[in-house]
């Protein structure tokens, strides 16, 4: 009998004008997204969150920061960029569809305010982002209280895909054990996908600064059961709707800038939650093990060994499950593997040739 999953993906896009130059905090205002705004308030799905503000809604929102009052109210958005999230589906070339189809809905209405989509994994023109005015008491409490917003100044510069996961009736026990093994391989999972070797226009010093920078502030990987909240677990969460019980959501990718690549990583993802052979510590990788193989992937000779053995337990897991497609996609990231074919040096490649620092459009063109 084959396995039974669902999934769901999350992008984040940079967004640019008609002359190809990035349009975020500095140079972008709300008012500026007003035909994307409006066709997103029309848009709904009952298995999706919806956010505090009202902001989380429909298939696509303004990514970025949010502003309040001392007494809590919504006064600013920062502008990052713009996600997109689709439902969960019930495979993953159907939920690549479901990406694709929303992008095109999206590129609609991005053109009627004369922006278009792009994909890095890091802003590679903005400078760090600075509180303008400055925290006030009640927003410096709030954040106190949601860790999420830890270091949103950085990331207000970072952009990558999140892979939502779950397995019907998966126990609680076994979310927990697939969590913390994904965050303990996080650096190695992450290898085949670093992409942002620009900063502030310039080259940077290593392969991803998405990866150096976000190493460890947040969890690679987090899991949502129904108590959650009762568990005193850092990366488990409480789930805000039934539906979200059993979610696993891994946000550790730098920005893929193919669908194969994407969809390689879902597989190696969904093969990992489903393999019962890895062995893990039960403990969070320190900053270190993250920045260390985004500016040298290689350096460790163990490296490439462990990223074999990762392959090969996900491949046998989705075989074992009858999930064959899915296992035929990890070939395609043990052929990268072998070549050592990053897409940092694509993007450096370009850049020689072009100046571009970034993948113009999205999947779609």
């Amino acid at each position: 009998m084959i396995k039974k999953y669902l999934i769901g993906i999350e992008f984040e896009y940079l967004l640019i004008d008609k002359n190809e130059k990035i349009r975020y905090f500095d140079n972008l205002n709300i008012n500026d997204l007003h035909a994307v705004i409006e066709k997103q308030k029309n848009i709904n799905n009952p298995f999706l969150c919806q956010g505090d503000c009202g902001i989380k809604s429909g298939y696509w929102y303004i990514e970025g920061e949010e502003r309040f009052s001392m007494r809590g109210v919504l006064t600013k958005q920062i502008i990052k960029g713009i996600e997109i999230r689709t439902p969960p589906y019930s495979s993953i070339n159907d939920a690549i569809d479901g990406l694709l189809n929303i992008e095109k809905d999206l590129s609609i209405c991005l053109a009627q305010c004369d922006l278009k989509l792009a994909i890095a994994a890091f802003n590679p023109v903005a400078r760090k982002y600075k509180y303008q005015p400055p925290l006030n008491e009640w927003e410096i409490l709030y954040r106190e209280k949601n860790s999420g917003f830890n270091n949103a100044d950085i990331a207000l510069l970072t952009y990558g895909p999140d892979i939502n996961i779950s397995v019907p009736h998966i126990s609680d026990k076994d979310i927990i054990t697939a969590v913390q093994k994904l965050n303990y391989y996080a650096p190695e999972i992450v290898i085949l996908t670093l992409n942002s070797p620009f900063y502030q226009e310039k080259r940077w010093k290593g392969l991803s600064k998405r990866t150096y920078n976000r190493a460890n502030f947040r969890p690679a990987c987090k899991g949502y059961i129904n108590r959650g909240n009762a568990l005193n677990i850092s990366f488990i969460h409480a789930a805000k709707i039934a539906e979200e019980h059993g979610r696993i959501e891994f946000k550790a990718f730098d920005a893929t800038p193919s669908l194969p690549l994407l969809k390689s990583c879902s597989s190696l993802i969904l093969g990992l939650i489903m393999d019962t052979s890895l062995f893990y510590k039960k403990e969070v990788r320190n900053a270190n093990d993250f920045q260390e193989i985004s500016i040298n992937p290689f350096a460790n000779l163990k490296t490439k060994k462990i990223i074999s053995n990762l392959l090969k337990s996900a491949q046998y897991a989705l075989i074992e499950n009858k999930l064959f497609q899915e296992a035929k996609e990890i070939d395609f990231l043990f052929y990268l593997l072998e070549e050592r074919m990053i897409p940092a040096y694509d993007t450096i490649r370009l850049n020689k040739k072009n100046g571009k620092m970034i993948h113009l459009g999205g999947f779609c063109k």
